[in-house]
């Protein structure tokens, strides 16, 4: 088992960075789709189309939860790394908070 943790954990900073990038996308799309869903001026412009914009973000807001998962396997390595930088840490408990 600790193989496989051993494999995912190499090669750290690309994986921190495919997972920031990833997440940071993931964010947008849910903020933007956030904002538009509620504002009945986009009803009449989206027409049915706003139901299948719910439903991606619903969809998308529920595949966040991969690259967070992904990112609790690497935390471990991640968190040894930041053992200088007190305020890297609480920047990640909060970002893990608030995902």
């Amino acid at each position: 088992m600790s193989d496989w943790l051993n494999k995912i954990r190499k090669g750290i900073g690309k994986k921190l960075a495919a997972i920031h990038r990833w997440n940071a996308w993931m964010v947008a799309f849910l903020a933007f789709s956030g904002v538009i869903l509620p504002l009945g001026f986009w009803r009449e412009v989206l027409g049915g189309g706003r139901v299948w914009l719910k439903w991606l973000h619903i969809g998308v807001g529920l595949a966040l939860l991969l690259p967070v998962v992904y990112y609790l396997f690497l935390a471990g390595k991640h968190w040894k790394l930041l053992k200088d930088r007190p305020k890297q840490k609480w920047n990640v408990i909060i970002v893990l908070f608030l995902l």
